[in-house]
């Protein structure tokens, strides 16, 4: 007799414990879920703040590229303006030297 009373106890006790497991488990997965879901939307958030910084990045280095692309284009004018300065200078001297062959001899070359 005493032994059907403990085993009733126990199996009362068993029944307690298996259901305050129960609760603890939906607890713990629900919990478990929630924090899953934070980490998403922090990943989400971090991936769009890199994201960003990753495109201002890019701006920043199209417009140097463009910067440099006008400048180029502004020596190169310069450059060749100066070169069609120097080629008149150099074809106005041939021209004098030419003009004047007695006193002043052309040399081509070494």
């Amino acid at each position: 007799m005493l032994i059907k009373v403990v085993d009733a106890k126990l199996g009362d006790v068993s029944a307690k414990f298996d259901a305050k497991l129960e609760s603890v488990s939906t607890m713990f997965d629900a919990k478990l879920e929630q924090f899953k879901h934070e980490i998403i939307a922090e990943f989400d958030h971090q991936i769009t703040l890199q994201t960003e910084g990753f495109q201002h990045g890019l701006t920043v280095v199209a417009e140097g590229h463009q910067m440099l692309s006008e400048k180029l284009e502004r020596v190169e004018t310069s450059l060749c303006e100066k070169i069609d300065r120097i080629a008149a200078d150099v074809a106005a001297h041939r021209a004098d030297t030419e003009a004047h062959r007695g006193v002043y001899r052309v040399k081509e070359g070494d």
